[in-house]
């Protein structure tokens, strides 16, 4: 194991100095994993839920340029920081925020009440307008008028406040883990690409020293031209699957750049070696209909379509008692001359609105389509689930077998690869080759990982919350 582990430091030094850390960890990496000590640790992400509104302040310095607020990722980001900023730079998440601050108000408002008003009268009053003089009095009345909301509107206006709001606000729980499960699913895919591109670029390494040795043998005479095209073609291929994996890394990079609002070409993006590792601890054979019990528990986008309908349910209920007569208004009245008081109540009949009134109409259908809309998004989030449960199984069951199959293998692989360095008069092409099926079988259990890894995510994103919070109760 020791001689697995210098051979690729030294490869991989040779041709690149810069990737000596990274294959030196894949290195130990292999042979924890022929030991059968291989072990993870369980990390833990804030909820979106834990994520703060920005404070004024904060919302200033959103605001404020690109190159500005790059300056705070000069260290290594963590994915917790990274969730936190990237949901304080999203647009979509802000446009909510202001959503829910416009759904608050309204909510206030929609308790509202016309303001009572406040009547003073002074005048003349004659038994005959042509004889002023000699038979006027003067007249002077203090009094009130207020208008009394009307319960039969005013408890469903309310009701629908309070639903458009709680639907907002789960809307934008809604858009907060969105960002957060793309962001743990980008700085998971960049670590894994980053260690993959460390073992393609020791690979193609390796594939030159088997094309050197292949020419050298040619000018002996001791190879023939299908065995220089065979080397020339696995060092190509090399070349060209290394070029692909560097394009999913840059990609990636750009792709989670774009969610921090950090402009790469000034700053680079460096992460901190604390990927999500996924470990749910879920049973084998997970079940889909339990999976889409917690979902339906926490998939603030349901929430908010649930409080939609809710509310415009209340609006129909609104509209449909238009038709029901209520008070008006309240007068009261005062004469300084006699002192009598008078008293005057006005009743709204909407006699009208029992003839031709479409409204109630139009809030039904809405209230009809909040329904449909409502009845849509369960049955995406039960074919979501279902999806993400099948990858999982599928990732979980290909994991196992890999760790029961992949290690001996990887164990054989490296005595045979022992024996030959013992074996004397040994061309350093065939070393080369074992070499290279070696870190090969490490890129597949690299893979293996990683989509095991992305399954898990998927899942979670799917059901709404981090699993393990899930398993716990929380």
């Amino acid at each position: 194991m020791r001689k697995m582990a210098t051979t690729l430091k030294r490869i991989c030094s040779e041709r690149n100095p810069r990737r000596l850390a990274r294959a030196s960890r894949w290195c130990a990496a292999a042979a924890v994993l022929l030991t059968g000590c291989a072990t993870q640790t369980a990390r833990t992400t804030p909820s979106p839920d834990s994520v703060p509104a920005p404070s004024n302040a904060a919302a200033t310095k959103s605001n404020a340029p690109v190159a500005a607020q790059s300056n705070a990722l000069a260290e290594p980001i963590t994915v917790e920081a990274a969730i936190e900023r990237a949901t304080r730079c999203n647009p979509q998440v802000n446009a909510l925020r202001a959503a829910v601050e416009v759904a608050k108000q309204r909510k206030s408002a929609a308790s509202d009440i016309q303001d009572p008003e406040g009547i003073m009268t002074w005048g003349k009053v004659g038994n005959d307008f042509n004889d002023l003089p000699d038979n006027v009095n003067d007249g002077f009345r203090i009094g009130g008028r207020f208008y009394p909301p009307n319960p039969f509107t005013m408890t469903p206006k309310v009701n629908a406040g309070a639903a458009n709001f709680h639907a907002e606000a789960a809307s934008l729980l809604a858009a907060k883990w969105v960002v957060e499960s793309e962001v743990r699913r980008l700085y998971a895919e960049i670590h894994y690409l980053d260690e993959d591109v460390a073992l393609t670029e020791g690979l193609a390494h390796q594939y030159d020293l088997i094309l050197q040795d292949e020419r050298a043998r040619e000018g002996q005479g001791a190879t023939t031209a299908s065995e220089i095209v065979t080397a020339v073609h696995q060092e190509l291929q090399a070349r060209n699957e290394l070029d692909k994996v560097r394009y999913r890394w840059q990609s990636a990079q750009r792709e989670l750049a774009g969610l921090l609002n950090v402009d790469l070409a000034s700053i680079p993006l460096r992460l901190r070696t604390n990927g999500p590792d996924f470990q749910p601890g879920l049973e084998p054979g997970v079940s889909a209909d339990r999976m889409q019990q917690i979902a339906s528990q926490h998939r603030n986008d349901l929430a908010a379509l649930h409080w939609r309908t809710l509310a415009a349910h209340s609006a129909y209920v609104e509209a449909r008692n238009v038709r029901v007569p209520s008070v008006k208004e309240v007068e009261f009245t005062r004469r300084d001359s006699n002192a009598e008081w008078w008293l005057g109540i006005g009743i709204n009949v909407p006699l009208f609105s029992w003839t031709i009134n479409n409204t109630d109409g139009v809030q039904l259908a809405e209230f009809k389509l909040a329904e449909a809309n409502e009845s849509n998004g369960l049955q995406t989030m039960q074919r979501e689930v279902r999806d993400a449960v099948d990858e999982y199984d599928v990732q979980r069951r290909q994991q196992e077998r890999n760790q029961k199959e992949l290690a001996p293998l990887l164990a054989e692989m490296q005595q045979t690869l022992d024996l030959l360095k013992r074996t004397p008069n040994v061309m350093p092409s065939q070393v080369a080759a074992t070499e290279a099926q070696i870190t090969e079988s490490l890129r597949l259990k690299l893979e293996s990982d990683w989509l095991y890894q992305r399954a898990g995510l998927n899942l979670e994103r799917a059901v709404g919350t981090r699993l393990a919070s899930a398993r716990d109760g929380n």
